[in-house]
């Protein structure tokens, strides 16, 4: 397992959490909003909150060609002034995504900075 995340982050080195300048609820509801604009299926989802402030966005998300489902999972991790999202994104059918999740996510990213850019 450690070889395999070592080969993914050699080929996929811009693929890191993103920060951003907001609080862990303004940054739940943003990524929200993100979601939608991506056509992604809401499967469950937890505000962030509690003792440590965590939270997530689980959904399910289809391959343009064949309509193959991914599984992805967005975690919110609360900072000083900011808040650190992760995305996860793993193929259901067959060994690998081809790539298909490092586009999912630069285009997460991509959608992410213009909504952050329009506010």
């Amino acid at each position: 397992m450690a070889r395999q995340r070592a080969a993914v982050a050699r080929a996929y080195p811009d693929i890191q959490p993103i920060t951003v300048d907001l609080d862990p609820e303004e940054a739940f509801r943003l990524v929200e909003k993100v979601a939608v604009k991506l056509r992604w299926t809401p499967v469950e989802t937890r505000a962030p909150g509690g003792r440590l402030g965590l939270g997530y966005l689980d959904y399910v998300d289809r391959s343009a060609i064949f309509g193959f489902p991914s599984d992805v999972a967005v975690r919110f991790t609360p900072l000083v002034g900011q808040t650190r999202i992760d995305l996860r994104s793993v193929a259901r059918v067959g060994g690998h995504d081809v790539g298909e999740g490092a586009r999912r996510f630069r285009k997460f990213a991509e959608t992410l900075a213009a909504e952050i850019g329009d506010e």
